[in-house]
This record gives structure tokens, C-alpha cells and sequence, in this order.
């Protein structure tokens, strides 16, 4: 892991999604302490959006989102965000929420406020996905009003960009695909996604040109941000149906 983040520039800021404790969602991998041990002299937040509760091993399971910074926060806030009106295969409750720190500008009073996010993935023609864009966007325009460098980065589950690559992927499996509105987004506000795919279908192990690719993983910024740079680095799906998503922003 080390290794995969040195290649990707070690950046100041990582924000990860789908990290789980020992569970089934990772194979009862302890991927969070495998992070840590990775990182050292980093600052870790990890929140849970999954969590059970009386179950034994090898049932319980502790997984969302982690954000790691090389810079100590100045806050650390969790905002929520509408939930699925029911639980997960009827059992289980997914927990949406923003993770936001806040980090110091040297040398200005301002600050960048930082959200890690993870939207609904499989709500039926995205209603639940777009009544969580319309919170996060409020929240962000909040905090842009008065004065913060807003990134929001994670993991969208709406089509930012879709390459319009070939794949034999039935139409069937791509129920979950929903266009990001664009047209809805506040004036000045930018989005910042590569140009190539960051996701793939699951229904087979991947083959370029047959699995359903496009891209979902990327940035919104607000008008006070610059995004000097944005790449996807092309794993070919080695560790994951997403691939990283690197970008490199300044303060206006």
C-alpha cells in the first residue's frame, strides 16, 4: 500500500472509501490497521456508515470511509445525509454521512474544508442519490460563504464523466447508472474528474473492452479553488472495481 501511494505522488490528503475492520465486506481482512501500519505519521478519521452490533465473529461488521492526512485537522465533523428508507438485504442500515476536516491555510485566515463522501449506491433511478447531492451542496455553499476552499471528493456513484468505452455488459446489470446534473450545479462551482474511466462492472473478473466502464470517482471544488491537475492511475483493476483518482488543487 505504501508503495501504491508513493506512486501516486504521496499526496497530503487521502480519502478512501469501502475500508472495513475484520469483516466480510473485506474478506475479514483488518484492511484500517493495514492502512495505518502503511502510513505512519499520517492522521487518520475513519467513520463507519456499516456497523452491526451484538453479532459475533465472523458476522459483525465496521466499514466506511477514512480520510488521511498528513497535516493535523483543525475539525473533524460528521454531517449527515438522507438514509435509504430501508436497510440493506432487510438487515442492515447504511449510515450516510459527509466526513469533513478542516485544515489551516498558512499565512491566511481561511481554511480548506475537506468531504469525504460516499453516496447511495443502487437507490431505483438515483432519487435518494440526488436528495443526498442537494445536502451536500448545501452544506458546501455554507461553508463556502463564509470563506472555506471547499473540496468534495469521493465516490459518487453518478456518472461525472463517461468515457464511452465498448463493453458486452448486459443493459440488465447497469441499473445503478445515473448522470451526474451538471445543470444543477451552483455558478462558478467546478467539477474535476479525468478523462478516462475510474469504475468497472463486477459480473465478471475484468476484461478490457467487455466489463462496463465509466467515471464515477472524482471532485467537486468551489469557485475559490483551483485544480491544477487530475489524473486516474490505471491499476487495470488489480485492487479494486474503482481505480485512484489523484488531483492537485490551489487556493485563489
Amino acid at each position: 500500500l505504501r508503495a501504491q501511494v508513493e506512486r501516486l505522488g504521496a499526496p497530503d490528503v487521502l480519502l478512501l472509501q469501502e475500508v472495513s475492520q475484520h469483516s466480510l465486506m473485506s474478506w475479514w481482512r483488518p484492511l484500517y490497521e493495514s492502512i495505518r501500519t502503511a502510513l505512519p505519521g499520517r492522521q487518520f478519521t475513519f467513520r463507519p456508515d456499516i456497523v452491526t452490533w451484538g453479532l459475533p465473529f465472523p458476522l459483525v461488521v465496521d466499514h466506511g470511509t477514512v480520510v488521511a492526512l498528513k497535516a493535523n485537522p483543525a475539525n473533524v465533523e460528521i454531517v449527515p445525509l438522507p438514509l435509504d428508507p430501508a436497510p440493506i438485504a432487510g438487515l442492515i442500515k447504511r449510515r450516510y454521512s459527509l466526513q469533513v476536516v478542516r485544515v489551516p491555510i498558512a499565512g491566511s485566515p481561511s481554511q480548506w474544508v475537506i468531504v469525504n463522501l460516499h453516496l447511495s449506491p443502487y437507490d431505483e433511478g438515483g432519487v435518494l442519490r440526488n436528495a443526498q447531492l442537494a445536502a451536500l451542496m448545501s452544506f458546501a455553499q455554507a461553508e463556502f460563504a463564509k470563506g472555506g476552499h471547499v473540496i468534495l471528493g469521493g465516490d459518487w456513484n453518478m456518472v461525472l464523466h463517461d468515457p464511452q468505452l465498448p463493453s458486452t455488459t448486459p443493459q440488465s446489470l447497469l441499473f445503478w447508472v445515473v448522470p451526474f446534473p451538471h445543470e444543477d450545479l451552483p455558478q462558478g462551482w467546478t467539477v474535476v474528474t479525468p478523462d478516462g474511466p475510474t469504475v468497472r462492472t463486477t459480473e465478471k473478473p475484468y476484461v478490457a473492452g467487455e466489463n462496463y466502464q465509466t467515471g464515477i470517482d472524482g471532485y467537486i471544488v468551489s469557485p475559490n479553488v483551483t485544480a491544477e491537475a487530475v489524473s486516474v492511475r490505471d491499476t487495470q483493476y488489480a485492487y479494486s472495481d474503482h481505480m485512484p483518482v489523484t488531483a492537485r488543487f490551489t487556493a485563489n
